[in-house]
């Protein structure tokens, strides 16, 4: 069978159902590829017990685990792209160019969801394309709340911020970034060596390296949440603003970013967990973890995004003045 083509017409045999009975319970890297074709076959071949383990192996060895829900794609792409159409109405009123990449990141969020809805109709489809997209897109979104960030420093006092200059913020943001983007280049390196594996232990290495990029996405997300902290506890200190008592708009974005930030941290915990395993486990495997794992927290980050755009916080603040160290007196501007 090593010259198959699934377009062939043969019946399943009990030579296939042998190869079936003895490979179905396996890792998918310890399957025999005959299994996986013979599986085509005896996938309703009309024995329950057979039909079972004849699909357990055609799922598994197309890397999906099970077939992924049309249902919830074809929702999570509308979703999507709602989101993602009032993010170019959002931009198009403000001039805050920098949501863009919000966009960018719904637009990869769709590709990857469209590609899971057309794996749902055929397994041998998609697979790699719908992993690719949903492991790169969250970075963009990370790009969209460092510039957010360093927008509302911009507009207050940029010489609180632990790493910039007294005037600038875009030293931060774009430290920020690029480490988040070097971790994207990690994770795309080890994609492209699992998925080209022909052995076990390359594709244990590539596995390895793609975990290695999330975790450290993760601990820049932790960096990022460390600087938000130190900024606004120096904006306590030295100007007396406590955010349980600022404009409505002030909290609004500081609570959006918290909530958005923890939310990526949930979704790097679950690509953790995930590729911790390998990329064929038990949580790979599982279409309710990456919903409530990724698709979720994704959904809601876009969603958040929409709420505390600059149009309705940062540019209709009206927050009091406060001294400099320089002995200048500003308003707090707005973007």
């Amino acid at each position: 069978m090593s010259d198959w083509d699934f377009r062939q017409i043969l019946h399943c045999n009990s030579t296939m159902k042998a190869l079936i009975d003895a490979n179905w319970q396996r890792h998918k890297l310890d399957m025999a590829y005959d299994a996986f074709v013979a599986s085509y076959y005896c996938r309703e071949a009309g024995n329950a017990t057979l039909t079972r383990e004849a699909n357990r192996i055609w799922v598994v060895y197309n890397n999906w685990g099970y077939w992924p829900n049309n249902g919830w794609a074809m929702f999570t792409l509308v979703a999507f792209g709602l989101s993602a159409l009032l993010h170019i109405y959002q931009i198009l009123r403000s001039r805050y160019w920098s949501f863009v990449m919000v966009v960018m990141g719904c637009g990869g969020e769709m590709y990857g969801w469209s590609m899971r809805w057309i794996g749902g109709q055929n397994l041998l489809r998609g697979h790699g394309e719908q992993l690719a997209a949903l492991t790169v897109s969250p970075i963009v979104f990370s790009g969209a709340l460092y510039s957010l960030f360093g927008s509302l420093a911009r507009s207050m006092d940029p010489s609180l911020l632990p790493i910039g200059s007294k005037k600038r913020v875009s030293p931060l943001t774009w430290w920020l970034f690029g480490v988040e983007f070097f971790t994207l280049l990690v994770q795309v390196g080890g994609g492209a060596t699992a998925a080209g594996a022909e052995d076990a232990s390359t594709f244990n290495v590539g596995s390895w390296i793609m975990l290695g990029g999330i975790v450290a996405q993760l601990v820049v997300t932790f960096i990022f949440l460390a600087i938000f902290g130190i900024y606004f506890s120096r904006l306590h200190s030295r100007h007396g603003i406590d955010i349980r008592y600022a404009d409505k708009n002030l909290k609004t974005v500081f609570w959006g970013i918290i909530a958005i930030s923890s939310l990526i941290v949930i979704r790097g915990a679950y690509r953790t967990a995930e590729l911790s395993e390998g990329m064929f486990g038990p949580i790979a495997y599982s279409q309710a973890g990456l919903i409530l794992g990724d698709c979720i927290p994704m959904l809601a980050v876009t969603y958040i995004f929409n709420v505390i755009h600059p149009l309705y916080t940062l540019q209709k603040r009206n927050d009091h003045i406060f001294n400099l160290e320089d002995g200048d007196e500003i308003k707090l501007e707005r973007v």
